[in-house]
């Protein structure tokens, strides 16, 4: 039985636009093994490659995935805490 309680995983992207697809592949099969009802937020600090726009198609593909654009490189602990400020979920995992 899964648990009740909802789940915001967090993730920093820095340049970073090759590997999302796969991430969020692999992410998303293991917390539908923990909870039914999930969010991963991606935020993306700066990049100079292509991520955003990766994001922005996965989010609009997938009503689980979110995409959080910084305007600049902050680095990843900032990036982690406007992501941890946008969850909306019970548990918040880094």
């Amino acid at each position: 039985m899964k648990p009740t309680r909802s789940i915001s995983a967090i993730v920093p992207v820095y340049n970073s636009q090759n590997s999302l697809a796969p991430l969020i592949g692999r992410l998303s099969a293991v917390l539908l093994q923990v909870s039914n009802d999930f969010e991963i937020i991606l935020v993306n600090d700066g990049s100079r490659d292509g991520s955003w726009e990766i994001i922005a198609e996965l989010a609009q593909g997938d009503p689980n995935i979110r995409g959080l654009n910084m305007m600049r490189n902050y680095g990843h602990h900032k990036a982690l805490l406007a992501g941890i400020r946008a969850a909306r979920k019970e548990l918040v995992v880094t």
